[in-house]
């Protein structure tokens, strides 16, 4: 009987040690247009008559229909590493992986879909829901979003065929496109080289940005110290550097200068930092959540001195983390901690970063996040923080 339970240990024991080779992805389908031509004065003339009645209205006219048709959406877009996906019958309504068919890089698009808090009903508002908390396209699988029958099945952008129909429609659609609708990105891997997978001209004249910052590496599921990308941040905190910690190799640092970069005509500007911010250890800080304003808000503050003033920045982080910079400002800052609610965006304060006489205030709002208070539990007594949940917990999700 002994015999038996030492081999079941070992084998037990041999399979749990064992780690599947990840699989190497091929490079990144990286652009090999140059530049985007300018037609010549031979073709301008030559559009009119090739763009039907449209070309015969004036132009705010035909703006204010491709609006209406193309604009005024909260459009994902996405480039994954994985089986192709297919389109599902009725009456789901999803996209699932084809898992005969061969891995492989692949964009896709929809139309953001999300839904209303209360009561899960469709909306056709596309905000009612922070950006963090989106649902329409999950990294397991591509979802539409909605499963109910009543709801319309079709969520694509939809504007292929009129592209293709002319270039003038192609021209105007495509400045419609890019100009009139908030682009929600999601994947770290395409984020971080943008500028060569999407043409920096259409990037630039993007207005309304969401970004979803995972900071864990790639294809990795869960979080652990071995591939949160937060923590080299941290390494280089607990040698007691004066300054923020900064470097080439910090993904977080990379993605702040990538922004304002990449858009130059932002106005609208959500991030959600979809990982732990918390130190690793933090009982030898003097003061934690200070140095999480200076480790990890740093280079988020240095973004948005670089984007300059009158744009609206959101930054949204763990629940956690923003009640303790909450706390900690209304003790050093009695009666000067702006904070607002309201049903998009629930809590948020303001983190002014001065400004020159005579320009508008200078900062961002740093936005309540994903909900990590409940998913610890209430069995936890302490949190990272040093202070008590039982005491300190307020809901920032209505």
């Amino acid at each position: 009987m002994k015999s038996i339970k030492r081999w079941t240990k070992k084998f037990i024991h041999s399979k749990a040690t064992v780690d599947e080779p990840e699989e190497a992805p091929p490079p990144l389908p990286f652009l090999n247009t140059p530049a985007i031509r300018q037609p010549t004065e031979a073709c301008r003339q030559s559009y009119p008559s090739n763009y039907g009645l449209l070309g015969r209205l004036p132009l705010e006219i035909r703006q204010e229909i491709l609006v209406f048709a193309f604009g005024q959406r909260t459009l994902h877009v996405d480039l994954r590493y994985g089986p192709p996906y297919q389109p599902q019958a009725e009456p789901d309504n999803k996209l699932r992986a084809g898992h005969a068919q061969q891995s492989t890089w692949q964009w896709f698009s929809c139309e953001c879909h999300r839904w209303r808090k209360s009561s899960d009903a469709f909306v056709a508002h596309p905000d009612v829901r922070p950006p963090f908390d989106d649902h329409c396209v999950p990294k397991w699988s591509y979802s539409r979003g909605y499963t109910e029958p009543h709801v319309p099945p079709g969520c694509y952008i939809g504007i292929m065929g009129w592209l293709l129909a002319c270039h003038m429609a192609y021209q105007d659609g495509m400045e419609i496109l890019f100009t009139r609708n908030t682009f929600h990105l999601s994947g770290l891997e395409l984020q971080l080289n943008l500028s060569q997978l999407l043409h920096p001209q259409r990037l630039a004249s993007i207005s309304s940005l969401v970004l979803i910052w995972d900071l864990k590496k790639p294809r990795q599921k869960y979080y652990s110290e071995k591939n949160n990308l937060v923590g080299v941040l941290w390494e280089r905190a607990i040698t007691a550097s004066p300054d923020p910690p900064s470097g080439a190799d910090s993904t977080l640092h990379e993605l702040c200068g990538m922004v304002p970069e990449t858009f130059p005509n932002l106005r609208h500007l959500y991030i959600s930092l979809q990982s732990h911010v918390a130190p690793p250890k933090p009982e030898i800080f003097e003061d934690p959540v200070g140095e999480v304003e200076r480790v990890i808000l740093s280079p988020i503050d240095k973004m948005v001195r670089a984007m300059g003033p009158g744009r609206d920045v959101k930054i949204a982080m763990q629940l956690e983390g923003w009640q303790a910079i909450w706390r900690r400002r209304l003790k050093l800052y009695p009666g000067e901690v702006i904070v607002k609610v309201d049903e998009q965006f629930g809590h948020r304060l303001w983190k002014g970063l001065g400004n020159a006489t005579g320009q508008p205030e200078l900062g961002y709002w740093l936005c309540a996040g994903w909900d990590d208070i409940d998913r610890m539990g209430p069995a936890l007594y302490r949190d990272v923080w040093g202070e008590e949940i039982s005491e300190n917990y307020v809901s920032t999700h209505g």
